[in-house]
């Protein structure tokens, strides 16, 4: 393999990392709702094998943070490239792309999830829903009851907002530029109420560094001693927090946390200026390709069903055996199914859609 500039608009190993971190976000929820923690486990299922298994899919919060950063790459560094370079960016444009790309598959597994919710005997809340619409969750409104991973949505949206706000205030006439200012002041009313998880957009904008790292040959060296410490910091960012089996230490979190977050920036900008050579290589990032085309299904649906196959009567295993493994690994296709299910029906029309609009 060979690290060099990318060619044109497409970045190797991007949507590998698309697919991988809404992969291992579903794999944490499935363990945390098919297994009980560590500490409570059968005396015989506490080894070293185990822990491993519960390390591995105890990385949800890490790959959250990835798909910060790579939403930030993919709108914000691209976006803020085209302003930098003196580019025409089109506001309307830019806004019809994120509603068709982000709102209409949203909306759907908001719908899938209200009718779970009749299922299952949980009440609906119209205003929630909307406030969840429209990326509001922890700001004015709860996240919907199933779908947690919504608390994430507010701050990828809002930073896109935020680079719209940018792209008018670079529009050369007057009324975009007076629109941008009344955006901005909503946005910062936005920001104001998120209080101190606020931090999270600035996850997002990191992505903005990554894209720029994907520009540049900062050296081999620089890569590696970035991604040791990617590795050490998400060690460091697990021993930080309780857990029933151990005691957290005494670390400052939010030093660790942005060290994990420059580092991830700086390996994703790395990775994706590695151009595969090798045939199996190549077919190895196709795959990967493939796979992340719903990955925001994926992302979105999965607790839904989670939550559905637990109604349905899936409990926490104390044991780890044969058939809790066969139990969580069907959980897994059971997932992955409905995901692809909602992708043919919902994502890849709106794509479509997205691409016709962007080209009349």
């Amino acid at each position: 393999m060979n690290m060099s500039v990318p060619k044109g608009k497409y970045y190797y190993w991007l949507d590998t990392f698309r697919f991988m971190s809404a992969f291992f976000v579903m794999l944490t929820h499935l363990r945390f709702w098919f297994f009980q923690p560590y500490g409570l486990l059968d005396e015989g299922s506490q080894n070293f094998v185990t822990k491993v298994f519960f390390f591995l899919t105890s990385l949800g919060g890490d790959a959250v943070v990835m798909f910060f950063i790579l939403s930030g790459f993919l709108v914000g560094g691209r976006t803020v490239e085209k302003l930098c370079n003196g580019e025409v960016v089109s506001p309307a444009t830019f806004i019809v792309s994120r509603l068709v790309r982000i709102m209409i598959p949203l909306a759907a597994v908001l719908l899938i999830n209200s009718l779970f919710n009749i299922v299952q005997g949980v009440p609906n809340d119209l205003w929630r829903i909307i406030g969840n619409l429209l990326c509001l969750q922890g700001v004015f409104v709860n996240p919907e009851p199933g779908i947690g991973v919504l608390w994430t949505m507010s701050y990828i949206v809002w930073f896109y907002v935020f680079i719209l706000v940018l792209i008018l205030l670079y529009q050369k006439r007057k009324l975009p530029v007076l629109g941008g200012l009344f955006v901005l002041i909503l946005v910062l009313w936005v920001f104001a109420h998120m209080g101190g998880y606020l931090y999270n957009v600035l996850i997002v904008a990191s992505g903005i560094l990554s894209f720029y790292v994907a520009k540049q040959d900062l050296g081999r060296m620089f890569f590696v001693w970035n991604v040791i410490v990617a590795i050490l910091t998400t060690g460091l960012c697990h021993l930080c927090g309780d857990s029933v089996s151990f005691r957290s230490l005494p670390i400052d979190n939010l030093l660790i946390k942005a060290l994990q977050v420059v580092s991830y920036s700086v390996v994703v900008g790395g990775i994706v200026r590695i151009v595969p050579k090798a045939v199996w290589v190549k077919k190895i990032e196709k795959l990967m390709s493939r796979l992340a085309k719903c990955s925001y299904s994926l992302y979105l649906l999965h607790l839904p069903i989670i939550m559905m196959m637990v109604y349905l009567g899936v409990e926490r295993q104390s044991n780890v055996n044969c058939w809790s493994l066969l139990l969580y690994f069907g959980g897994i296709g059971v997932c992955l199914v409905s995901s692809y299910i909602l992708y043919v029906l919902v994502e890849k029309p709106t794509n479509m859609l997205k691409s016709r609009l962007s080209h009349s």
